[in-house]
Formats: C-alpha cells, sequence, structure tokens
C-alpha cells in the first residue's frame, strides 16, 4: 500500500492532461498566501518557532475538482532550516480520492521541495468563490540562522507539472501566483522585553495585549521571552509581568530586561 499515494498523485496530474487541452492562464483564478503563523515584526519570522505557510484558493472559473500544487523553499543567503513539510487542512473535504502530501526533498539545506495534489471523483469539488484556507507548508529556522532569509515559491510539482488545476469548465487551469515570498529571520525576542503583539514597539497595545491574555480568555504572545517582561525566568506570563510594564509605561519604572 506504499505506492497507493503516489497512484493517486499520478492519476491527478493525469486528470489534468488527458484531454489534450493546452491549459491556460486565468486572470481571476488564483493561489494565495493567506496568512504566515510565526511571524515577527515589519514581515520577519522568528527563529527558533514553527513558522507555517497557509494557502487558500480564488476561484472564479468552475469548482476545482483536481490540482497539483508544489512549492520550493530556497535561501539567498545560504540560510539553513529543518522540519519541512506540506500537510492538508481542508483539501480532503473536496477531493474524495486521495489527498497524497510529498515531501520529496526536506533536508532543510537550499532548496526544499514539496507538493500536494488530488482530485474528485463523486464529489463536486472545491467551489467557486470559497474562501477558507486549504492547506499549508511548515518549518522551523534554527535561532543560529537569524538574520538570514528564506523564500517559498510555486514550483513544479512532483509529477512534473507546474502548479495547476481542473474545474468544470476548464480541464486546465495555471492559476495566478503573487510568489516568490521571502522573509528574515529573526530572534523573536530582540532589545528589551515588553513587544508582547510583536508590532515593533512597547506600547499600551501591549499592555492591553497582556491584561486580555490574563483576564479575558485573550491570545497567548507568540514570543513568550517578549511577554516575560520582568524577565524571572521562563515562568508564564503573570500579573508581576502586567504591574511591571504598567510601571513602566505610566510610573517611570524601570524599562523591562533585555532579552535573553
Amino acid at each position: 500500500m506504499r505506492n497507493v499515494p503516489i497512484l493517486v498523485t499520478l492519476v491527478a496530474a493525469a486528470v489534468l492532461v488527458v484531454s489534450g487541452y493546452a491549459g491556460k492562464a486565468v486572470a481571476d483564478d488564483s493561489v494565495i498566501l493567506d496568512h504566515v503563523v510565526g511571524l515577527a515584526y515589519s514581515g520577519a519570522i522568528m527563529a527558533d518557532k514553527p513558522v507555517v505557510f497557509v494557502f487558500r484558493f480564488d476561484i472564479e472559473s468552475g469548482n476545482v475538482v483536481a490540482g497539483t500544487l508544489g512549492y520550493t523553499i530556497y535561501s539567498p543567503d545560504s540560510a539553513q532550516w529543518v522540519g519541512t513539510s506540506i500537510s492538508d487542512i481542508r483539501l480532503s473535504q473536496f477531493w474524495d480520492l486521495g489527498v497524497p502530501e510529498n515531501n520529496t526533498n526536506v533536508d532543510g539545506i537550499s532548496p526544499d521541495t514539496v507538493s500536494i495534489g488530488g482530485f474528485s471523483l463523486a464529489k463536486p469539488g472545491i467551489p467557486v468563490g470559497y474562501d477558507s484556507t486549504l492547506y499549508q507548508v511548515s518549518l522551523t529556522i534554527p535561532l543560529t540562522e537569524a538574520g538570514k532569509t528564506i523564500c517559498i515559491d510555486s514550483c513544479i510539482y512532483v509529477t512534473g507539472s507546474p502548479t495547476s488545476w481542473g474545474t468544470s469548465t476548464a480541464p486546465l487551469v495555471y492559476p495566478a501566483w503573487g510568489g516568490p515570498y521571502c522573509f528574515e529571520g529573526v530572534p523573536c525576542c530582540t532589545g528589551i522585553r515588553g513587544n508582547i503583539n510583536l508590532t515593533g514597539g512597547i506600547d499600551i497595545s501591549d499592555l492591553n495585549f497582556i491584561v486580555k491574555y490574563l483576564f479575558r480568555d485573550g491570545p497567548s504572545s507568540p514570543c513568550v521571552e517578549e511577554a516575560n517582561v520582568d524577565g524571572e525566568g521562563m515562568a508564564p506570563v503573570n500579573i508581576a509581568d502586567l504591574t511591571y510594564l504598567v510601571n513602566y509605561l505610566f510610573k517611570a519604572g524601570p524599562q523591562p530586561v533585555a532579552c535573553p
């Protein structure tokens, strides 16, 4: 059964080309990098934290019934990373005959290549206008690689075809893609602590963030080191950190301690 994902992959690609249709770019169809989990400030990504690139489709030409989607991760300045993988979020809800995840070259030395694909036999496919996220690519940049850049771009699928999909109205579509997207890896905590929401400065928005976390079931800071304002070990954020930040912002108290 180990060959089943490969078989599904090949069939998915065949679905897109069996008609002999030459394919076309559809201006209104596109693959979109919806968001990045692990962003720091100014568009950088956090080193030593999981980073997840999350994708969705913008579909106008017809329900997407098959797709082959490939990505390359590379570095223009020889950064290295670990843990590269691609994984399904919702594709399998629409493509019922398998969604193989192909992590074919993932040693963290530029470039890595991952791909995902599949097709629908009985289900109607991904509908026009569907805007929820569908799949993701994950990796981690070691802290030793901070200051270097990684990029993610569309690439040739494992079967040798470019990123493409088939819809209910067009057998082969090459969707638009806005990449490559490049990000510098940075330590999540730089300078002094207190930039809890990672907007690049320490202000009342950080205070509001910690209040919501402590008392209103708000989200935790993506960078524990920034939220540990008083620098007391790696203890969870607590009232002492809130008090420290209030004193700093409004009572001329000492500035937060330096980042580790």
